[in-house]
């Protein structure tokens, strides 16, 4: 009867050890992501210093003043697409142009 308690209480000492042992496994693999994510973090935050940086140049740049001088180079480029495909209206090519272009809100004028 002794020896059947002795082996209860050696499996149990083994269901515990397997059971420290799966919780230290999963409590390293938490620190390697942890690790793994903080290497991401500082990655993107040196990439957008790297991007302060550069916006930096561009201000100092003559001419330059931000996004809305962005924005409206980028519009006269649809403009000029958008001129371009007008001559050729006709043709499919043109009409998805024209398509893209209104989507943007780059669109001709009605009345002309």
């Amino acid at each position: 009867m002794l020896a059947v308690f002795y082996k209860e209480i050696e499996m149990l000492s083994d269901t515990e050890q397997w059971e420290h042992d799966e919780q230290r496994m999963m409590e390293q693999e938490i620190e390697k992501l942890r690790e793994k994510n903080q290497n991401l973090f500082n990655a993107l935050m040196a990439a957008t210093g790297k991007n302060d940086e550069l916006h930096k140049q561009l201000k100092e740049q003559e001419g330059y003043d931000g996004i809305a001088h962005d924005m409206e180079r980028l519009r006269f480029g649809l403009e000029n697409c958008r001129l371009l495909a007008a001559r050729h209206r006709k043709e499919d090519w043109a009409l998805l142009i024209l398509g893209f272009c209104a989507e943007a809100g780059v669109a001709g004028s009605v009345t002309r």
